[in-house]
């Protein structure tokens, strides 16, 4: 028996099984996550939930994605210690209308009760520090707070280099929510096609490509 392939083995069958079964893909319902990136990774996976898997293909990919599973699970016993918290709420909300008949669900990594008000915190742990936030964990924390009608946010980044945080003051509204799913921008932030792991998959990227 190699004891070290098999911890290995274990290790990336638990991995693929967070990857593919926490988020369960309804056509009706909206992950924060989904409306924080380009649309289109929504719908193929939808259509075909084993690609999931393509996001820890690589070794460093799975090297990655564990690490950011311990920071997560480490922060989140320290701070249920020490703070009147709640870890991963599953939070939803509903938008319907004439038009749209859907749920809008996430689940923030922290949510903090302060004076009565729930607080959502991201917390990210990246292979570098970055000088400004991403615009996609930016846009999840604003979902989170009107998820929660939270007056404010916090998104936080941890790596071995140290760690970064900011307030996020912004908000999102219901109709910006709507706009997303019924006109949704593709790509929505630059540069995403060129990093997506689902771009082959992708009838608008092989259109750009002809």
């Amino acid at each position: 028996m190699n004891i070290p392939e098999e911890i290995i083995k274990a290790i990336e069958k638990h991995l693929e099984s967070v990857v593919v079964k926490e988020k369960p893909r309804e056509p009706n319902v909206f992950w924060a996550v989904d409306l924080s990136r380009c649309i289109q990774i929504r719908n193929i996976l939808i259509e075909r939930p084993e690609l999931e898997k393509l996001f820890i293909e690589k070794e460093k990919e799975k090297a990655r994605m564990l690490t950011g599973l311990a920071v997560h699970k480490y922060l989140s016993e320290v701070l249920k210690a020490r703070m009147d918290v709640e870890v991963e709420p599953r939070c939803e909300r509903p938008i319907r209308d004439g038009i749209l008949n859907v749920k809008v669900v996430g689940k923030p990594d922290i949510v903090l009760r302060v004076d009565g008000r729930l607080i959502p915190v991201e917390l990210k742990a990246p292979t570098r520090l970055y000088s400004l936030p991403r615009p996609e964990h930016v846009s999840q924390v604003m979902i989170y707070k009107w998820l929660l009608d939270a007056p404010t946010g916090f998104l936080m980044y941890f790596s071995h280099r140290g760690w970064k945080w900011w307030e996020i003051t912004g908000f999102i509204t219901t109709d910006e929510i709507r706009k997303r799913i019924l006109f949704p921008k593709m790509p929505l932030w630059p540069g995403e096609c060129e990093r997506c792991k689902l771009k082959r998959y992708c009838p608008k990227w092989s259109a750009r490509r002809r």
